[in-house]
């Protein structure tokens, strides 16, 4: 069982609702380094347990510098906490996943496969807080904004609970007329005893929110910035663009109509300012994940067709952010995705774009940034920061 894993003084939990965050090329090492700096209150002799959603349980042991992975197997937990009654539908959904044509049957295998799995980690961690006799920090990251797992509620002496921000971008882009105050969860602030955050920016929406345990700590992608990559066409006249792939059905904000029109605006921004220096600027395109059956196929058509021509050249997905932003001329991004304020941490020039709208409530400025509406305000700006 996992609770008799668990021998060391000192265990950090680590639980993620998502893999792009924390899985580099399906290595956690990127993870245990990053948990691993300064600037966080982690024992740095704990073994280091992660749990990701979806996928099998890796522990890594980075006791007396050593490392190791296992993967955890459940088998007996499983049958414990499925009845036979749940068995019996697994099986059956299993066996005819593939022939509803309606996806009924995958919907609702998706559905019980996930509650089963949040089961099977709350019993587990549940064991471990009544019987581990170790120093526990417990972490999640921001794909538990909406769903907290059960398990953070449970106040033990010697546990800690933490919640690392990943991300900027949280605030939803309202449309014109709503008059929606609270996005995060009331009961946010019960489940955790500290919230470590970007910058004083992000600090105050939380506590806007109610939340007032907040640390600032700095970006946070759980990427090692001394990691360096050579394959990439970058010089310091490219400008980098880093989209939102709009997902199919698109909903809110993030629809394909918009953000083709975003990125249509911020291509011609480019080549507007060209025209006024003697070289035309490179443009290179981060898509924020990788495509997949979700992703809008009209918008990964359009992509991939500017691709074709020239026009764009498309970075890898999994691409350093750290080593892309420091050897960009500029960054602009789609409001309001982390990596222009990564940028301004760098002190790399960036910016927000985003087509003028009188449906959708956008700021003027965003984090200290400036949210430009129109391609030539864009261009205008490029050329000043080419000029320099």
């Amino acid at each position: 069982m996992f609770v008799h894993q668990l021998k060391a003084k000192r265990v950090l939990l680590f639980f993620s609702l998502t893999r792009e965050q924390v899985l580099r090329e399906n290595s956690t090492l990127e993870l245990e380094m990053f948990l691993s700096e300064s600037r966080f209150p982690f024992h740095e002799q704990s073994d280091i347990y992660i749990v990701l959603s979806r996928f099998p349980m890796i522990a890594i042991r980075n006791r007396n510098k050593s490392r190791r992975l296992i993967t955890m197997t459940y088998l007996g937990l499983f049958l414990r906490v499925c009845s036979i009654r749940n068995l019996a539908q697994l099986v059956w959904w299993v066996r005819n996943d593939q022939r509803d044509e309606q996806g009924a049957s995958r919907s609702r295998l998706y559905s019980f496969l996930i509650e089963l799995e949040e089961r099977i980690i709350d019993a587990s961690v549940k064991g471990i807080l009544s019987e581990s006799d170790s120093s526990l920090q417990l972490v999640t990251t921001q794909s538990y904004i909406s769903k907290r797992p059960r398990f953070m509620k449970e106040r033990k002496e010697r546990c800690e609970r933490f919640m690392i921000w990943y991300s900027t971008n949280s605030v939803p882009i309202l449309r014109r007329g709503d008059k929606s105050q609270r996005y995060l969860p009331e009961a946010l602030e019960d489940y955790y005893d500290y919230h470590f955050v970007w910058d004083e920016y992000q600090a105050h929406e939380l506590k806007s929110q109610g939340i007032w345990k907040t640390e600032v700590k700095g970006s946070m992608i759980f990427v090692s910035q001394s990691r360096k990559e050579d394959h990439y066409s970058l010089n310091q006249r490219s400008v980098v663009i880093f989209d939102v792939t709009p997902y199919c059905p698109s909903i809110g904000y993030y629809s394909r109509e918009i953000c083709e029109g975003n990125l249509r605006m911020m291509i011609s921004a480019c080549e507007e300012a060209s025209t006024h220096l003697d070289y035309r600027i490179p443009v290179l395109l981060k898509p924020k994940r990788r495509y997949s059956n979700r992703s809008d196929s009209d918008y990964k058509t359009y992509v991939e067709n500017l691709s074709k021509a020239g026009i764009i050249e498309m970075l890898e997905p999994s691409a350093n952010l750290y080593q892309v932003i420091e050897m960009s001329a500029a960054v602009i991004s789609v409001p309001f995705t982390s990596p222009s304020i990564m940028a301004k941490e760098m002190n790399v020039p960036s910016v927000f774009a985003a087509i003028d709208s009188d449906e959708w409530m956008i700021p003027k400025e965003h984090h200290g940034l400036p949210v430009l509406r129109s391609q030539h305000t864009l261009a205008t700006w490029l050329i000043n920061q080419m000029k320099g």
